[in-house]
Protein backbone atom coordinates (compact mmCIF):
# COMPACT_ATOMS: atom_id res chain seq x y z
CA UNK A 1 0.00 0.00 0.00
CA UNK A 2 1.35 3.43 -0.88
CA UNK A 3 2.33 5.51 2.10
CA UNK A 4 1.28 8.85 0.62
CA UNK A 5 -1.13 10.79 2.86
CA UNK A 6 -1.20 7.74 5.15
CA UNK A 7 -1.69 9.89 8.24
CA UNK A 8 -5.03 11.10 6.83
CA UNK A 9 -6.09 7.76 5.42
CA UNK A 10 -8.45 6.99 8.32
CA UNK A 11 -10.25 10.30 7.87
CA UNK A 12 -10.59 9.68 4.13
CA UNK A 13 -11.99 6.19 4.73
CA UNK A 14 -14.44 7.55 7.30
CA UNK A 15 -15.65 10.15 4.82
CA UNK A 16 -15.96 7.69 1.92
CA UNK A 17 -17.56 4.64 3.54
CA UNK A 18 -20.68 3.94 5.58
CA UNK A 19 -20.36 2.72 9.16
CA UNK A 20 -21.31 -0.77 8.02
CA UNK A 21 -18.60 -0.72 5.37
CA UNK A 22 -16.01 0.47 7.90
CA UNK A 23 -17.08 -2.28 10.27
CA UNK A 24 -16.65 -4.87 7.49
CA UNK A 25 -13.20 -3.45 6.69
CA UNK A 26 -12.13 -3.72 10.34
CA UNK A 27 -13.41 -7.29 10.54
CA UNK A 28 -11.33 -8.20 7.47
CA UNK A 29 -8.17 -6.47 8.74
CA UNK A 30 -8.43 -7.93 12.24
CA UNK A 31 -8.86 -11.40 10.81
CA UNK A 32 -5.50 -11.11 9.04
CA UNK A 33 -3.53 -9.59 11.93
CA UNK A 34 -1.29 -11.79 14.05
CA UNK A 35 -1.24 -11.26 17.80
CA UNK A 36 2.13 -9.51 17.46
CA UNK A 37 0.88 -7.07 14.81
CA UNK A 38 -2.32 -6.45 16.81
CA UNK A 39 -0.27 -5.52 19.91
CA UNK A 40 2.01 -3.34 17.78
CA UNK A 41 -0.97 -1.45 16.29
CA UNK A 42 -2.62 -1.13 19.67
CA UNK A 43 0.50 0.38 21.28
CA UNK A 44 0.30 3.37 18.93
CA UNK A 45 -3.13 4.41 20.25
CA UNK A 46 -4.08 6.48 23.34
CA UNK A 47 -4.31 4.46 26.55
CA UNK A 48 -8.09 4.89 26.90
CA UNK A 49 -8.56 3.65 23.34
CA UNK A 50 -6.27 0.68 24.02
CA UNK A 51 -8.29 -0.30 27.10
CA UNK A 52 -11.59 -0.06 25.24
CA UNK A 53 -10.36 -2.16 22.31
CA UNK A 54 -8.91 -4.78 24.64
CA UNK A 55 -12.33 -5.18 26.33
CA UNK A 56 -14.01 -5.60 22.95
CA UNK A 57 -11.53 -7.94 21.27
CA UNK A 58 -10.58 -10.05 24.30
CA UNK A 59 -13.51 -9.90 26.76
CA UNK A 60 -13.04 -11.54 30.16
CA UNK A 61 -15.58 -14.31 29.73
CA UNK A 62 -15.00 -15.66 33.20
CA UNK A 63 -16.06 -12.42 34.89
CA UNK A 64 -19.79 -12.45 35.51
CA UNK A 65 -20.18 -8.68 35.59
CA UNK A 66 -18.29 -8.01 32.35
CA UNK A 67 -20.41 -5.69 30.22
CA UNK A 68 -21.52 -6.87 26.78
CA UNK A 69 -19.45 -5.77 23.78
CA UNK A 70 -22.19 -3.35 22.70
CA UNK A 71 -21.83 -1.44 26.01
CA UNK A 72 -18.06 -1.01 25.77
CA UNK A 73 -17.46 2.49 24.48
CA UNK A 74 -14.27 4.54 24.57
CA UNK A 75 -14.18 7.76 26.63
CA UNK A 76 -13.65 9.72 23.40
CA UNK A 77 -16.86 8.26 21.96
CA UNK A 78 -18.70 8.99 25.21
CA UNK A 79 -17.41 12.56 25.15
CA UNK A 80 -18.73 12.89 21.60
CA UNK A 81 -22.16 11.67 22.71
CA UNK A 82 -22.06 14.00 25.72
CA UNK A 83 -21.35 17.04 23.57
CA UNK A 84 -24.08 16.08 21.12
CA UNK A 85 -26.63 15.80 23.92
CA UNK A 86 -25.67 19.20 25.33
CA UNK A 87 -26.17 20.71 21.89
CA UNK A 88 -29.70 19.26 21.90
CA UNK A 89 -30.23 20.71 25.39
CA UNK A 90 -28.94 24.14 24.34
CA UNK A 91 -31.20 24.15 21.30
CA UNK A 92 -34.23 23.53 23.53
CA UNK A 93 -33.25 26.32 25.93
CA UNK A 94 -32.55 28.71 23.03
CA UNK A 95 -36.06 28.09 21.72
CA UNK A 96 -37.54 28.58 25.18
CA UNK A 97 -35.64 31.87 25.51
CA UNK A 98 -37.06 33.37 22.33
CA UNK A 99 -39.96 35.80 22.66
CA UNK A 100 -41.73 34.07 19.79
CA UNK A 101 -40.20 30.62 20.13
CA UNK A 102 -41.96 27.29 19.87
CA UNK A 103 -42.83 27.27 23.57
CA UNK A 104 -45.01 30.37 23.28
CA UNK A 105 -48.41 28.87 22.47
CA UNK A 106 -51.69 30.47 21.47
CA UNK A 107 -54.62 28.05 21.30
CA UNK A 108 -57.02 30.39 19.48
CA UNK A 109 -56.80 33.84 17.99
CA UNK A 110 -58.89 35.40 20.74
CA UNK A 111 -56.92 33.79 23.57
CA UNK A 112 -53.78 35.15 25.19
CA UNK A 113 -50.54 33.31 24.36
CA UNK A 114 -48.89 31.43 27.21
CA UNK A 115 -45.56 29.80 27.99
CA UNK A 116 -45.79 26.03 27.46
CA UNK A 117 -43.69 24.86 30.40
CA UNK A 118 -44.90 21.26 30.19
CA UNK A 119 -43.54 20.79 26.65
CA UNK A 120 -40.24 22.38 27.67
CA UNK A 121 -39.88 19.99 30.63
CA UNK A 122 -40.87 17.01 28.48
CA UNK A 123 -38.19 17.81 25.88
CA UNK A 124 -35.49 18.39 28.49
CA UNK A 125 -36.49 15.11 30.13
CA UNK A 126 -35.89 13.20 26.87
CA UNK A 127 -32.34 14.58 26.62
CA UNK A 128 -31.60 14.01 30.31
CA UNK A 129 -32.71 10.38 30.04
CA UNK A 130 -29.86 9.83 27.55
CA UNK A 131 -27.43 11.85 29.72
CA UNK A 132 -27.98 9.87 32.93
CA UNK A 133 -25.79 6.84 32.02
CA UNK A 134 -22.97 9.20 30.98
CA UNK A 135 -22.80 11.32 34.15
CA UNK A 136 -20.07 9.39 35.97
CA UNK A 137 -17.86 9.11 32.89
CA UNK A 138 -18.40 12.79 32.04
CA UNK A 139 -17.37 13.82 35.55
CA UNK A 140 -14.44 11.42 35.78
CA UNK A 141 -12.96 12.29 32.39
CA UNK A 142 -13.85 15.96 32.55
CA UNK A 143 -15.94 16.00 29.38
CA UNK A 144 -16.79 19.40 27.97
CA UNK A 145 -19.01 21.07 29.01
CA UNK A 146 -18.20 20.21 32.60
CA UNK A 147 -20.06 22.85 34.60
CA UNK A 148 -22.83 20.50 35.69
CA UNK A 149 -26.54 21.19 35.69
CA UNK A 150 -27.04 23.84 38.36
CA UNK A 151 -25.41 26.75 36.55
CA UNK A 152 -26.99 25.70 33.26
CA UNK A 153 -30.48 25.61 34.79
CA UNK A 154 -29.99 28.93 36.57
CA UNK A 155 -28.91 30.54 33.30
CA UNK A 156 -31.85 28.95 31.48
CA UNK A 157 -34.29 30.19 34.13
CA UNK A 158 -32.94 33.72 33.82
CA UNK A 159 -32.94 33.70 29.99
CA UNK A 160 -36.47 32.32 29.74
CA UNK A 161 -37.82 34.76 32.30
CA UNK A 162 -36.16 37.72 30.56
CA UNK A 163 -37.59 36.72 27.16
CA UNK A 164 -41.23 36.69 28.30
CA UNK A 165 -43.34 39.84 27.88
CA UNK A 166 -44.11 41.74 31.08
CA UNK A 167 -47.73 40.58 31.01
CA UNK A 168 -46.83 36.89 30.57
CA UNK A 169 -45.87 35.06 33.74
CA UNK A 170 -44.68 31.53 34.38
CA UNK A 171 -47.72 30.91 36.51
CA UNK A 172 -46.98 27.26 37.27
CA UNK A 173 -43.20 27.45 37.21
CA UNK A 174 -40.95 24.85 35.60
CA UNK A 175 -41.27 21.58 37.52
CA UNK A 176 -38.36 19.36 36.54
CA UNK A 177 -39.07 15.65 36.35
CA UNK A 178 -37.24 12.40 37.15
CA UNK A 179 -34.32 12.34 34.69
CA UNK A 180 -33.30 16.01 34.85
CA UNK A 181 -33.47 15.98 38.64
CA UNK A 182 -31.43 12.78 38.76
CA UNK A 183 -28.75 14.22 36.49
CA UNK A 184 -28.43 17.27 38.71
CA UNK A 185 -28.27 15.19 41.88
CA UNK A 186 -25.71 12.79 40.42
CA UNK A 187 -23.45 15.65 39.36
CA UNK A 188 -23.70 17.46 42.71
CA UNK A 189 -23.05 14.22 44.59
CA UNK A 190 -19.94 13.47 42.52
CA UNK A 191 -18.77 17.03 43.12
CA UNK A 192 -19.30 16.67 46.86
CA UNK A 193 -17.32 13.41 46.93
CA UNK A 194 -14.53 14.91 44.81
CA UNK A 195 -14.28 17.87 47.21
CA UNK A 196 -14.36 15.44 50.17
CA UNK A 197 -17.49 17.00 51.61
CA UNK A 198 -19.58 15.31 54.26
CA UNK A 199 -22.93 13.83 53.10
CA UNK A 200 -24.84 16.47 55.10
CA UNK A 201 -23.08 19.22 53.15
CA UNK A 202 -24.51 17.69 49.98
CA UNK A 203 -27.98 17.68 51.54
CA UNK A 204 -27.60 21.32 52.56
CA UNK A 205 -26.43 22.16 49.04
CA UNK A 206 -29.57 20.67 47.49
CA UNK A 207 -31.82 22.40 50.02
CA UNK A 208 -30.13 25.77 49.37
CA UNK A 209 -30.35 25.19 45.63
CA UNK A 210 -34.14 24.73 45.88
CA UNK A 211 -34.32 28.20 47.42
CA UNK A 212 -31.96 29.65 44.80
CA UNK A 213 -34.24 28.75 41.92
CA UNK A 214 -37.01 31.27 41.35
CA UNK A 215 -39.19 29.42 38.82
CA UNK A 216 -37.59 25.97 38.65
CA UNK A 217 -38.36 23.19 41.11
CA UNK A 218 -36.85 19.72 41.38
CA UNK A 219 -38.76 16.45 41.51
CA UNK A 220 -39.46 15.80 45.20
CA UNK A 221 -39.88 12.05 44.79
CA UNK A 222 -36.56 11.75 42.99
CA UNK A 223 -34.77 13.69 45.73
CA UNK A 224 -36.11 11.25 48.33
CA UNK A 225 -35.31 8.21 46.18
CA UNK A 226 -31.76 9.41 45.48
CA UNK A 227 -31.02 10.08 49.16
CA UNK A 228 -32.56 6.79 50.27
CA UNK A 229 -30.24 4.91 47.90
CA UNK A 230 -27.08 6.34 49.48
CA UNK A 231 -24.95 3.87 51.48
CA UNK A 232 -26.16 3.19 55.02
CA UNK A 233 -23.22 4.89 56.71
CA UNK A 234 -23.80 8.08 54.75
CA UNK A 235 -27.53 8.11 55.52
CA UNK A 236 -26.69 7.61 59.19
CA UNK A 237 -24.27 10.53 59.00
CA UNK A 238 -27.01 12.72 57.51
CA UNK A 239 -29.41 11.68 60.29
CA UNK A 240 -26.91 12.61 62.97
CA UNK A 241 -26.49 16.08 61.48
CA UNK A 242 -30.24 16.60 60.99
CA UNK A 243 -30.78 15.71 64.65
CA UNK A 244 -28.32 18.46 65.54
CA UNK A 245 -29.83 21.04 63.19
CA UNK A 246 -33.52 20.13 63.43
CA UNK A 247 -34.34 23.10 65.66
CA UNK A 248 -32.37 25.55 63.52
CA UNK A 249 -34.00 28.29 61.46
CA UNK A 250 -33.69 26.41 58.17
CA UNK A 251 -34.52 22.85 59.12
CA UNK A 252 -37.18 23.35 61.80
CA UNK A 253 -39.81 24.45 59.30
CA UNK A 254 -38.84 21.87 56.66
CA UNK A 255 -38.83 18.89 59.01
CA UNK A 256 -42.11 19.87 60.68
CA UNK A 257 -43.93 20.33 57.35
CA UNK A 258 -45.62 16.95 56.82
CA UNK A 259 -45.96 17.64 53.09
CA UNK A 260 -42.26 18.40 52.61
CA UNK A 261 -39.99 15.82 51.02
CA UNK A 262 -37.41 16.69 53.66
CA UNK A 263 -39.89 15.66 56.36
CA UNK A 264 -40.51 12.40 54.52
CA UNK A 265 -36.78 11.72 54.17
CA UNK A 266 -36.15 12.52 57.85
CA UNK A 267 -38.99 10.19 58.82
CA UNK A 268 -37.39 7.46 56.72
CA UNK A 269 -34.03 8.01 58.46
CA UNK A 270 -35.58 7.89 61.93
CA UNK A 271 -37.49 4.73 61.13
CA UNK A 272 -34.49 2.95 59.64
CA UNK A 273 -31.63 4.15 61.81
CA UNK A 274 -33.07 5.94 64.86
CA UNK A 275 -34.31 4.62 68.17
CA UNK A 276 -37.92 3.35 67.91
CA UNK A 277 -39.18 5.56 70.73
CA UNK A 278 -37.68 8.69 69.15
CA UNK A 279 -39.18 7.79 65.76
CA UNK A 280 -42.66 7.24 67.26
CA UNK A 281 -42.50 10.40 69.38
CA UNK A 282 -41.61 12.39 66.27
CA UNK A 283 -44.56 10.92 64.37
CA UNK A 284 -47.00 11.62 67.16
CA UNK A 285 -46.33 15.35 67.06
CA UNK A 286 -47.29 15.36 63.37
CA UNK A 287 -50.65 13.55 63.72
CA UNK A 288 -52.76 16.76 63.71
CA UNK A 289 -51.36 17.60 60.26
CA UNK A 290 -51.00 14.06 58.89
CA UNK A 291 -53.25 11.49 60.52
CA UNK A 292 -51.58 8.61 58.63
CA UNK A 293 -48.51 9.10 60.85
CA UNK A 294 -50.55 7.62 63.70
CA UNK A 295 -50.46 4.12 62.22
CA UNK A 296 -46.96 3.00 63.29
CA UNK A 297 -47.68 4.30 66.81
CA UNK A 298 -50.98 2.44 67.07
CA UNK A 299 -49.34 -0.71 65.73
CA UNK A 300 -46.64 -0.49 68.40
CA UNK A 301 -49.23 -0.16 71.19
CA UNK A 302 -51.23 -3.09 69.80
CA UNK A 303 -48.12 -5.29 69.88
CA UNK A 304 -47.78 -4.36 73.56
CA UNK A 305 -51.54 -5.00 74.04
CA UNK A 306 -51.76 -1.48 75.43
CA UNK A 307 -55.30 -0.92 74.14
CA UNK A 308 -55.96 2.18 76.20
CA UNK A 309 -52.97 4.02 74.68
CA UNK A 310 -53.89 2.68 71.25
CA UNK A 311 -57.40 4.14 71.59
CA UNK A 312 -55.98 7.53 72.59
CA UNK A 313 -53.86 7.70 69.42
CA UNK A 314 -56.78 6.49 67.30
CA UNK A 315 -58.86 9.35 68.67
CA UNK A 316 -56.07 11.78 67.78
CA UNK A 317 -56.00 10.37 64.26
CA UNK A 318 -59.78 10.64 63.90
CA UNK A 319 -59.70 14.23 65.13
CA UNK A 320 -57.14 15.00 62.43
CA UNK A 321 -59.25 13.17 59.84
CA UNK A 322 -62.34 15.14 60.85
CA UNK A 323 -60.45 18.43 60.68
CA UNK A 324 -58.63 17.91 57.41
CA UNK A 325 -61.16 15.93 55.36
CA UNK A 326 -64.52 17.34 56.42
CA UNK A 327 -65.70 14.16 58.08
CA UNK A 328 -68.76 14.59 60.29
CA UNK A 329 -67.48 15.56 63.75
CA UNK A 330 -70.10 13.37 65.38
CA UNK A 331 -68.96 10.29 63.49
CA UNK A 332 -68.85 7.04 65.44
CA UNK A 333 -68.46 3.54 64.01
CA UNK A 334 -72.01 2.66 65.11
CA UNK A 335 -73.86 5.63 63.61
CA UNK A 336 -72.59 6.09 60.05
CA UNK A 337 -70.26 4.60 57.46
CA UNK A 338 -66.99 6.42 56.92
CA UNK A 339 -67.45 6.32 53.16
CA UNK A 340 -65.20 7.33 50.32
CA UNK A 341 -67.46 10.21 49.29
CA UNK A 342 -66.56 12.13 52.44
CA UNK A 343 -62.99 12.95 51.49
CA UNK A 344 -60.67 13.29 48.51
CA UNK A 345 -59.39 9.88 47.49
CA UNK A 346 -56.48 11.49 45.62
CA UNK A 347 -55.08 13.12 48.77
CA UNK A 348 -55.70 10.36 51.28
CA UNK A 349 -54.53 6.77 51.26
CA UNK A 350 -57.32 4.22 51.06
CA UNK A 351 -55.04 1.54 52.49
CA UNK A 352 -54.10 3.81 55.40
CA UNK A 353 -57.75 4.35 56.21
CA UNK A 354 -58.35 0.62 56.07
CA UNK A 355 -55.44 0.07 58.48
CA UNK A 356 -56.84 2.69 60.85
CA UNK A 357 -60.25 1.02 60.95
CA UNK A 358 -58.64 -2.40 61.34
CA UNK A 359 -56.53 -1.14 64.28
CA UNK A 360 -59.64 0.48 65.73
CA UNK A 361 -61.44 -2.88 65.55
CA UNK A 362 -58.53 -4.70 67.24
CA UNK A 363 -58.44 -2.05 69.94
CA UNK A 364 -62.19 -2.27 70.55
CA UNK A 365 -61.94 -6.05 70.82
CA UNK A 366 -59.08 -5.69 73.29
CA UNK A 367 -61.19 -3.31 75.40
CA UNK A 368 -64.17 -5.64 75.29
CA UNK A 369 -66.27 -3.27 73.15
CA UNK A 370 -67.94 -5.98 71.06
CA UNK A 371 -70.66 -3.79 69.50
CA UNK A 372 -68.14 -1.24 68.28
CA UNK A 373 -65.73 -3.93 67.03
CA UNK A 374 -68.52 -5.54 64.98
CA UNK A 375 -69.68 -2.17 63.66
CA UNK A 376 -66.09 -1.58 62.51
CA UNK A 377 -66.21 -4.93 60.71
CA UNK A 378 -69.06 -3.54 58.60
CA UNK A 379 -67.08 -0.30 58.14
CA UNK A 380 -64.10 -2.26 56.78
CA UNK A 381 -66.34 -4.26 54.44
CA UNK A 382 -67.81 -1.02 53.14
CA UNK A 383 -64.37 0.32 52.22
CA UNK A 384 -63.82 -2.60 49.85
CA UNK A 385 -67.38 -3.28 48.72
CA UNK A 386 -69.31 -0.03 48.86
CA UNK A 387 -70.72 -0.62 45.39
CA UNK A 388 -71.19 -4.38 45.72
CA UNK A 389 -74.71 -4.79 47.03
CA UNK A 390 -74.48 -8.50 47.76
CA UNK A 391 -71.38 -8.04 49.95
CA UNK A 392 -72.96 -5.15 51.81
CA UNK A 393 -76.24 -6.95 52.48
CA UNK A 394 -74.28 -10.01 53.60
CA UNK A 395 -72.41 -7.85 56.12
CA UNK A 396 -75.63 -6.25 57.38
CA UNK A 397 -77.16 -9.71 57.80
CA UNK A 398 -74.28 -11.75 59.22
CA UNK A 399 -72.37 -9.34 61.46
CA UNK A 400 -73.83 -9.29 64.96
CA UNK A 401 -74.76 -5.72 65.90
CA UNK A 402 -77.81 -4.21 67.53
CA UNK A 403 -80.88 -3.37 65.47
CA UNK A 404 -80.20 0.34 66.02
CA UNK A 405 -76.61 0.08 64.75
CA UNK A 406 -77.57 -2.08 61.77
CA UNK A 407 -80.30 0.36 60.74
CA UNK A 408 -78.04 3.39 61.17
CA UNK A 409 -75.27 1.91 59.02
CA UNK A 410 -77.75 0.77 56.39
CA UNK A 411 -79.33 4.25 56.27
CA UNK A 412 -75.87 5.76 55.83
CA UNK A 413 -75.09 3.44 52.93
CA UNK A 414 -78.53 3.92 51.36
CA UNK A 415 -78.18 7.72 51.48
CA UNK A 416 -74.76 7.44 49.81
CA UNK A 417 -76.27 5.43 46.94
CA UNK A 418 -79.14 7.91 46.64
CA UNK A 419 -76.57 10.72 46.45
CA UNK A 420 -78.40 13.04 48.79
CA UNK A 421 -81.90 12.78 47.31
CA UNK A 422 -84.22 15.11 49.22
CA UNK A 423 -87.11 12.70 49.78
CA UNK A 424 -86.20 9.00 49.89
CA UNK A 425 -89.89 8.07 50.18
CA UNK A 426 -90.36 9.04 46.52
CA UNK A 427 -87.47 6.96 45.20
CA UNK A 428 -87.91 3.49 43.77
CA UNK A 429 -84.20 2.97 44.44
CA UNK A 430 -84.77 3.55 48.17
CA UNK A 431 -87.71 1.10 48.11
CA UNK A 432 -85.58 -1.51 46.37
CA UNK A 433 -82.80 -1.18 48.98
CA UNK A 434 -85.27 -1.31 51.86
CA UNK A 435 -87.09 -4.35 50.45
CA UNK A 436 -83.78 -6.24 50.26
CA UNK A 437 -82.62 -5.08 53.70
CA UNK A 438 -85.87 -5.99 55.44
CA UNK A 439 -87.00 -9.57 54.63
CA UNK A 440 -90.46 -8.77 56.00
CA UNK A 441 -90.94 -6.32 53.13
CA UNK A 442 -89.32 -8.31 50.31
CA UNK A 443 -90.12 -8.21 46.61
CA UNK A 444 -93.90 -8.10 47.09
CA UNK A 445 -93.68 -4.76 48.90
CA UNK A 446 -91.32 -3.31 46.32
CA UNK A 447 -93.61 -4.37 43.47
CA UNK A 448 -96.59 -2.78 45.18
CA UNK A 449 -94.67 0.47 45.76
CA UNK A 450 -93.45 0.81 42.18
CA UNK A 451 -96.85 -0.04 40.69
CA UNK A 452 -98.43 2.70 42.80
CA UNK A 453 -95.61 5.07 41.93
CA UNK A 454 -96.38 4.79 38.21
CA UNK A 455 -100.05 5.49 38.93
CA UNK A 456 -99.20 8.66 40.87
CA UNK A 457 -96.40 9.85 38.58
CA UNK A 458 -97.21 13.28 37.12
CA UNK A 459 -97.85 13.30 33.40
CA UNK A 460 -96.95 16.90 32.60
CA UNK A 461 -94.28 19.52 33.17
CA UNK A 462 -94.54 18.89 36.95
CA UNK A 463 -92.36 15.81 36.44
CA UNK A 464 -89.10 17.49 37.42
CA UNK A 465 -86.35 17.08 39.98
CA UNK A 466 -86.39 13.83 41.96
CA UNK A 467 -89.35 12.42 40.04
CA UNK A 468 -87.66 12.88 36.68
CA UNK A 469 -84.30 11.60 37.94
CA UNK A 470 -86.00 8.52 39.37
CA UNK A 471 -87.88 7.83 36.13
CA UNK A 472 -84.79 8.44 34.02
CA UNK A 473 -82.67 6.05 36.08
CA UNK A 474 -85.36 3.39 36.09
CA UNK A 475 -85.81 3.66 32.32
CA UNK A 476 -82.10 3.27 31.57
CA UNK A 477 -81.91 0.27 33.90
CA UNK A 478 -85.05 -1.33 32.45
CA UNK A 479 -83.72 -0.94 28.90
CA UNK A 480 -80.40 -2.49 29.91
CA UNK A 481 -82.11 -5.40 31.70
CA UNK A 482 -84.98 -6.26 29.38
CA UNK A 483 -83.96 -5.01 25.96
CA UNK A 484 -80.66 -6.97 26.20
CA UNK A 485 -78.85 -4.91 23.60
CA UNK A 486 -81.55 -5.27 20.92
CA UNK A 487 -82.19 -1.49 20.87
CA UNK A 488 -85.90 -1.84 20.25
CA UNK A 489 -86.20 1.94 20.36
CA UNK A 490 -82.76 3.34 19.45
CA UNK A 491 -83.85 6.95 18.86
CA UNK A 492 -85.70 7.02 22.18
CA UNK A 493 -82.65 5.58 23.96
CA UNK A 494 -80.48 8.24 22.33
CA UNK A 495 -82.54 11.22 23.56
CA UNK A 496 -82.88 9.60 26.97
CA UNK A 497 -79.14 9.22 27.51
CA UNK A 498 -77.91 12.39 25.77
CA UNK A 499 -76.42 14.81 28.27
CA UNK A 500 -77.89 12.96 31.25
CA UNK A 501 -75.52 10.63 33.09
CA UNK A 502 -77.07 10.76 36.56
CA UNK A 503 -76.35 7.72 38.71
CA UNK A 504 -73.97 6.07 36.28
CA UNK A 505 -71.72 4.53 38.87
CA UNK A 506 -69.74 1.42 39.78
CA UNK A 507 -72.80 0.01 41.59
CA UNK A 508 -75.07 -0.10 38.54
CA UNK A 509 -74.42 -3.81 37.88
CA UNK A 510 -75.51 -4.69 41.43
CA UNK A 511 -78.46 -2.32 41.21
CA UNK A 512 -79.73 -3.85 37.99
CA UNK A 513 -79.27 -7.42 39.22
CA UNK A 514 -81.43 -6.78 42.28
CA UNK A 515 -83.96 -4.73 40.28
CA UNK A 516 -84.43 -7.62 37.88
CA UNK A 517 -84.86 -10.03 40.82
CA UNK A 518 -87.36 -7.90 42.76
CA UNK A 519 -89.25 -6.08 39.98
CA UNK A 520 -92.80 -6.92 38.88
CA UNK A 521 -93.09 -9.01 35.73
CA UNK A 522 -94.60 -6.10 33.79
CA UNK A 523 -91.95 -3.50 34.65
CA UNK A 524 -90.86 -3.20 31.00
CA UNK A 525 -94.44 -2.52 29.89
CA UNK A 526 -95.06 -0.09 32.77
CA UNK A 527 -91.98 1.93 31.88
CA UNK A 528 -92.32 1.99 28.09
CA UNK A 529 -96.06 2.67 28.26
CA UNK A 530 -95.49 5.68 30.49
CA UNK A 531 -93.17 7.17 27.88
CA UNK A 532 -95.48 6.11 25.04
CA UNK A 533 -98.35 8.03 26.59
CA UNK A 534 -96.40 11.05 27.89
CA UNK A 535 -93.22 11.48 25.81
CA UNK A 536 -94.82 14.27 23.75
CA UNK A 537 -94.98 16.41 26.91
CA UNK A 538 -91.16 16.40 27.14
CA UNK A 539 -90.43 17.53 23.56
CA UNK A 540 -88.58 20.89 23.50
CA UNK A 541 -90.91 23.44 21.93
CA UNK A 542 -89.62 25.10 18.73
CA UNK A 543 -90.43 28.61 19.97
CA UNK A 544 -87.94 28.11 22.83
CA UNK A 545 -85.06 27.11 20.53
CA UNK A 546 -81.94 29.28 20.57
CA UNK A 547 -80.58 30.70 17.30
CA UNK A 548 -83.14 28.77 15.24
CA UNK A 549 -81.47 25.47 16.18
CA UNK A 550 -84.26 22.89 16.17
CA UNK A 551 -82.16 19.73 16.20
CA UNK A 552 -83.05 18.87 19.79
CA UNK A 553 -86.77 19.21 19.08
CA UNK A 554 -86.34 16.99 16.03
CA UNK A 555 -84.50 14.29 18.00
CA UNK A 556 -87.36 14.07 20.51
CA UNK A 557 -89.89 13.99 17.67
CA UNK A 558 -88.11 11.06 16.05
CA UNK A 559 -88.12 9.25 19.43
CA UNK A 560 -91.87 9.91 19.66
CA UNK A 561 -92.32 8.47 16.17
CA UNK A 562 -90.78 5.19 17.43
CA UNK A 563 -92.95 4.92 20.54
CA UNK A 564 -96.23 6.55 19.49
CA UNK A 565 -96.53 7.05 15.72
CA UNK A 566 -100.10 8.40 15.88
CA UNK A 567 -99.20 11.01 18.50
CA UNK A 568 -96.19 11.95 16.41
CA UNK A 569 -98.33 12.53 13.31
CA UNK A 570 -100.80 14.60 15.31
CA UNK A 571 -98.09 16.92 16.72
CA UNK A 572 -96.36 17.14 13.34
CA UNK A 573 -99.64 18.32 11.78
CA UNK A 574 -100.08 20.91 14.53
CA UNK A 575 -96.55 22.20 14.03
CA UNK A 576 -97.04 22.55 10.26
CA UNK A 577 -99.69 25.13 11.00
CA UNK A 578 -98.21 26.73 14.09
CA UNK A 579 -94.59 26.85 12.92
CA UNK A 580 -95.02 27.03 9.16
CA UNK A 581 -92.58 29.95 8.87
CA UNK A 582 -89.74 28.27 10.81
CA UNK A 583 -87.80 27.14 7.75
CA UNK A 584 -84.90 25.73 9.76
CA UNK A 585 -87.34 23.51 11.64
CA UNK A 586 -88.56 21.90 8.42
CA UNK A 587 -85.00 21.35 7.28
CA UNK A 588 -84.58 18.85 10.13
CA UNK A 589 -88.14 17.45 10.13
CA UNK A 590 -89.85 15.63 7.22
CA UNK A 591 -92.36 17.62 5.15
CA UNK A 592 -94.72 14.72 4.50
Amino acid sequence: MAKQNQEHLGVSIQAALTQQEIASLLDALLATLSDELWKQALSQLPLDTQNTLEKIVTPAASVVDTPPVSSVISPAKLAQKWQKLWKEWDKIIDQASEAEGEYIVQEDRWEQPYFDNSSLVENLEKVAEKMRPLIEAAFEHDFSPNTGFVSVLLEAESAISASLPDWMEMMDGIHLEFHVTNCLLQWEWLTAKYEQQEPFQFVQRIQELEQEFEHISLDDDQIIAFLCELPDNEQQSILAELNIHQQGVTWKGLLSDVHSHWHMFYTHLLEKYGKPEIYLDYLRVTIPKRWENSLPIIEAFLKQQDYSSSLTVIQEALASLVENYQVDKSWKPENALLNLSNYQVSTISYQSLKHLLDYYQQTSQGLGQTERANALSIQITALDYYNDWSSMFKAFTEVEVSTVTRQALFNSWRDYLLKGSVDTKKWWLAWLLESIFDPQLGSAWFQQQIQQWFINLPADEKLVGDDYDALHLLTTDVIEIYDKGKSSYPKFEQVLTKGHNIYTSPNEDSRRAYLQKYAPDNLWELTINYWRWHLHLFIPQPELAQNSDYRESARWMFALEELAPKTYQKILAEWRVKHVRRRNLWKVLPQT
